[in-house]
């Protein structure tokens, strides 16, 4: 199964324009559990919030459980001391295959966006601040995300940034249900996207991608 889609994603790139493989990775709720983080301290069911993807959409959570997730989602004490998943330590690993790593994050505020760049430059050996992109949105603009459209391989929870991605490959975390939801994955149907079960198994994918594509040159 992997090596079919490791074949398809080979051709589709030496088809494309890109040169140089171009690996985009999300933050909250990939390389660390935001939500959960929110629901705990709400005394909430992490599984619960998770489940739609769009929270005043979650039927699950009193309308005052939802303003006070989407809140949080703007509460610049949330993201510090962020608690990031093992695989982090690893994300640069395929830039040894000759491959190109950034992050891509949206933020409610720019505090937001300071903290996050500063423990990831401190999680992840090597990376710098021309690696990571923030961008400072209102809740309005949450079910979108700008990308590069040269995007080779991008991991993302949300089913919205998913369905309009220009990668290659699409990546998605299947432990958390609003990525796997057979909402999302008819959301996403027309992309080809492939579910791992946390960060460090996603880690290995993205390798195992690029070390195909590396040694099976056009």
């Amino acid at each position: 199964m992997d090596e079919t889609i490791f074949r398809q994603f080979t051709q589709n790139f030496q088809a494309s324009h890109q040169t140089t493989p171009l690996i985009v990775y999300d933050v909250d709720d990939i390389l660390w559990d935001l939500t959960r983080r929110i629901a705990l301290k709400r005394g909430l069911d992490p599984d619960i919030c998770y489940a739609i993807f769009r929270i005043p959409d979650n039927p699950e959570l009193t309308k005052a459980d939802q303003d006070y997730i989407i809140k949080s989602f703007a509460n610049a004490d949330i993201f510090r001391n962020i608690d990031f998943h093992p695989g982090i330590i690893d994300l640069l690993r395929p830039e040894s295959l000759g491959a190109k790593v950034k992050i891509n994050s949206n933020c409610f505020s720019q505090a937001i966006a300071d903290l996050k760049i500063s423990q990831l430059l401190q999680a992840i050996p090597g990376l710098t601040t021309d690696d990571i992109q923030v961008n400072i949105i209102d809740h309005s603009k949450a079910l979108r995300k700008p990308l590069n459209p040269e995007t080779t391989i991008l991991i993302d929870d949300s089913p919205h940034n998913i369905a309009e991605s220009p990668a290659l490959l699409n990546i998605m975390p299947s432990h958390i249900p609003w990525s796997c939801h057979p909402t999302a994955k008819k959301q996403v149907a027309h992309q080809t996207v492939v579910w791992q079960p946390n960060l460090s198994a996603i880690n290995d994918f993205v390798y195992q991608a690029v070390s195909y594509l590396a040694n099976h040159p056009s």
